[in-house]
């Protein structure tokens, strides 16, 4: 059952020394990650595969582990692939300690996050150019969620509206409304009032 387990191709898992940083036992998925056939893997060290400035912090936490000060750790970080690309992971590492309370083994799973980081990536630069074009257009966006209630301001509404971001969107529709002219706000405060779940503020 453990073995099933340990082979479960969802997740990259190593049991490694932690004194000498070798990998001793590495499941398929993790060789997978990393782009190595096993036998060439356990010839290596996680610590050689690490780049800086990931390695510093990694054997920082490390180092913490073999103080007895924690017992595991979790940090993302890149390993270089056999190929030399990088490879963006989350890493979860767990000590294994004697009856003497000796450092033993550090057992990990590793989760290849690459494609997550590109697609929060692709948003984040998506969200720029938004933000960029409105700059530009001098157009601000709002969004409402009926749900929750929440209210979202772009940065360019706040400009157009010159309130203070650290104030917030209005909290209410009679607040938000009181900032439009005069000659709209009846108009505006009846559209909204039509649409189910704005309330009256």
């Amino acid at each position: 059952l453990l073995e099933r387990f340990y082979d479960l191709p969802f997740i990259g898992m190593a049991i490694s020394d932690p004194h000498s940083r070798r990998w001793l036992q590495v499941n398929d998925r993790l060789c997978e990650i990393l782009g190595y056939p096993r036998d060439e893997l356990l010839g290596k060290t996680w610590s050689e595969m690490t780049p800086s400035p990931d390695l510093a912090l990694n054997l920082s936490l490390l180092e913490q582990v073999r103080a007895g000060e924690r017992d595991h750790y979790q940090m993302h970080k890149r390993f270089v692939r056999k190929d030399g690309e990088l490879v963006d992971t989350e890493i979860d590492v767990r000590a294994v300690r004697g009856p003497g309370g000796e450092l033993l083994r550090l057992l990990s799973t590793v989760q290849d996050v690459t494609e997550r980081r590109r697609a929060s990536e692709a948003l984040r630069d998506q969200r720029d150019q938004l933000v960029r074009a409105e700059s530009m257009a001098g157009l601000g966006s709002w969004r409402f969620d009926l749900g929750t209630q929440a209210i979202w301001w772009s940065d360019q509404l706040f400009r157009n509206f010159d309130r203070d971001p650290a104030l917030g969107p209005p909290p209410r529709l009679d607040d938000f409304v009181a900032l439009l002219h005069p000659d709209d706000q009846a108009a505006v405060a009846a559209f909204m009032r039509a649409h189910p779940g704005r309330g009256a503020g």
